[in-house]
């Protein structure tokens, strides 16, 4: 019969071990996974949201051509215009005149005064982009048509 030794200074992984740290690995590739897929959600919800008040801007644009419609916009969000002046209306599904993008999400195109004419069309083109620093998403909306592809 041979006898095989084992030096003490030879040791592995025990199984133990070996699931301790499987287990690690997995619950930080579900928190990194999950981390981004919230943050591309909240930059396509916030991306739709631009479109829908884009929409509303337009119609307000329409419905009321005396006066100039614009949105003034900035890195953190956008406000809606009447003649120049902030026009006091709440954003639809919201009780505020401002909207504010999502924390995660910053407006890196399109910043500054954005007109419709008398028919509800853009004066140029609209083109705001959104990013949450790993993607970007672009808006837009066709100058003369209005329309959002």
């Amino acid at each position: 019969m041979n006898r095989v030794s084992i030096n003490v200074g030879q040791r592995g992984f025990t199984l133990i071990e070996m699931i301790a740290v499987l287990a690690l690995l997995g619950i930080l590739s579900v928190w990194i996974a999950a981390g981004t897929s919230r943050t591309h959600a909240e930059l396509a919800a916030e991306a739709g949201r631009l479109r829908a008040h884009l929409h509303y801007a337009q119609t307000l644009a329409l419905s009321d051509n005396t006066v100039e419609w614009s949105i003034l916009v900035d890195s953190r969000g956008y406000t809606l215009h009447r003649d120049g002046q902030p026009a006091h209306l709440k954003w639809p599904g919201t009780d505020s005149i401002r909207h504010q993008v999502h924390s995660a999400v910053q407006i890196t195109g399109g910043v500054g005064r954005h007109r419709w004419n008398e028919c509800g069309a853009p004066r140029e083109p609209i083109v705001i982009a959104l990013s949450d620093g790993r993607d970007t998403r672009s808006v837009i909306m066709h100058a003369f048509t209005g329309y959002m592809p």
